[in-house]
């Protein structure tokens, strides 16, 4: 799969640009690897910008994406909506436990 190029992420910021409210920007998953400059990019244009990571129930990608994601974007300007099994995989690559003490 290609990514999201330079021209598709500049066009979603000349239509967003003159916009008061937030806005977020729906990303595949699966694509995210090819365009991480390219949505960095586009999220350093406006604090006004989130994205949210969709995926669909075939898709395949690796959930080191997630990770990289995670670690070099500003997590409160991330949002997921993935399966619950490449969720499962993602929080347990973070650490994370759902197990309340």
């Amino acid at each position: 799969m290609a990514g999201y190029s330079w021209e598709m992420v500049k066009e979603m910021e000349q239509i967003c640009g003159a916009l008061q409210q937030p806005v977020t920007f729906p990303v595949r998953a699966a694509l995210l690897r090819q365009s991480f400059t390219q949505l960095h990019w586009l999220l350093q244009q406006s604090d006004r910008y989130s994205l949210s990571v969709w995926t669909g129930k075939d898709d395949v990608y690796p959930v080191e994406d997630l990770l990289y994601l995670r670690k070099n974007f500003d997590k409160s300007r991330i949002f997921y909506d993935i399966t619950e099994a490449q969720d499962a995989a993602f929080k347990k690559a973070i650490g994370y436990s759902s197990i309340v003490k």
